[in-house]
């Protein structure tokens, strides 16, 4: 199935993760930066999804 599918807008694919300094901390599959959450992809589907604060 596919996000748009779902309703849910583009990622920005192999997006990166910068601190307040510009530094690299990340680079992830999949970023939808308007909602705070990263999604991981493996063999073409989604394995994990990660919110802002999450532990």
């Amino acid at each position: 199935m596919l996000l748009a599918d779902l309703g849910l807008p583009s990622p920005l694919p192999q997006a990166e993760i910068r601190d307040s300094g510009g530094s690299l901390v990340a680079r992830v599959d999949f970023l939808f930066a308007q909602y705070g959450v990263i999604a991981r992809s493996q063999s073409g589907s989604i394995a994990g999804c990660f919110t802002a604060g999450a532990e």
